[in-house]
């Protein structure tokens, strides 16, 4: 299942996704992981709809909006789920393993990686106005070169 805008529902279901909503409201059951990154309303119901003993990964906040969270969300019904926040933008020696790591799963073909725009440092610009527009539908890469 994925909650995602309609444009983007062919490409979630070529990564595997049986179900495409728009909504979160939308999903139906619980689910043991749920990676939520608009925050607001989005984030409340993903609470909601989280299995006992899952967890909810925070990773951003897209909507700006403030998220009210008290422990009567989480019980009855979704006892021992946690809420836990992703900072990928967080440094640290243990950064440079979760990269490594994620370079395996890579190499190994088991990780699908979507590069849809490299331009090099220098057009670091270019890259963010596509970013931000939502104009491209994947990753960006910059490259450096001497």
């Amino acid at each position: 299942m994925a909650v995602a805008a309609e444009r983007h529902a062919d490409d979630l279901r070529g990564l595997g996704a049986e179900r495409v909503v728009e909504t979160i409201e939308l999903a139906e059951g619980l689910f043991s992981l749920i990676a939520e990154s608009v925050g607001g309303d989005s984030l409340a119901h993903a609470i909601e709809r989280i299995a006992p003993g899952g967890t909810v990964v925070m990773f951003g906040s897209s909507s700006g909006e403030l998220t009210p969270i008290g422990f009567r969300q989480f019980v009855p019904g979704h006892e021992g789920a946690r809420l836990q926040t992703f900072a990928y933008y967080a440094s640290g020696p243990e950064v440079g393993a979760d990269i490594a790591s994620l370079l395996a799963l890579i190499a190994a073909g088991r990780l699908e990686t979507r590069v849809v725009l490299t331009v090099p440092w220098r057009d670091v610009g270019q890259a963010l106005d596509a970013l931000r527009q939502r104009s491209i539908r994947g990753k960006a890469v910059l490259t450096v070169t001497e």
